[in-house]
């Protein structure tokens, strides 16, 4: 439950966790009981959005800065596909308003996949990296030790 959280940085940041697990209740009974009303869905995910933005940018709950950026961005692009869905309640009649709308989601959440991916490949790159480098370091000393 605290994996990948600072926990030097007090109390706070179980709150972080405890609020997703909270989130994930609430969007599933918006979803369930008031189907019938999407204003209110529509209501729910924004507000629940914008305090996770506010929340990670008071507590920055992960270790390193690169992180709790990367939460952030995320959480940004969430509240524009919650924007996004605006569009397609019943007071937009047009369909060529919501075909744009479709589309403008479709590449807002394309691009956040394409981020992410590249995020997680620079640092599974970076690590690949030190770890060579440690290995020589080691090879390296071995060798040293050896010659004495």
């Amino acid at each position: 439950m605290y994996e990948g959280l600072d926990l030097d940085k007090g109390r706070s940041v179980i709150l972080v966790r405890l609020f997703y697990f909270g989130r994930r209740l609430v969007i599933s009974w918006t979803v369930s009981y008031l189907r019938d009303y999407p204003v209110f869905q529509i209501f729910s995910m924004n507000f629940q959005v914008l305090a996770a933005i506010i929340l990670q940018g008071q507590i920055n709950p992960h270790p390193t800065k690169g992180e709790n950026i990367r939460n952030l961005f995320n959480e940004t692009f969430l509240l524009t596909l919650v924007y996004h869905i605006c569009i397609f309640t019943p007071w937009t009649q047009s369909a060529d308003v919501k075909y744009s709308a479709g589309w403008s989601m479709s590449v807002i959440t394309a691009l956040n996949l394409v981020v992410n991916i590249a995020i997680l490949l620079f640092q599974s790159v970076k690590a690949v990296i030190n770890d060579c480098r440690q290995k020589k370091r080691m090879e390296e000393a071995k060798k040293q030790v050896k010659g004495r």
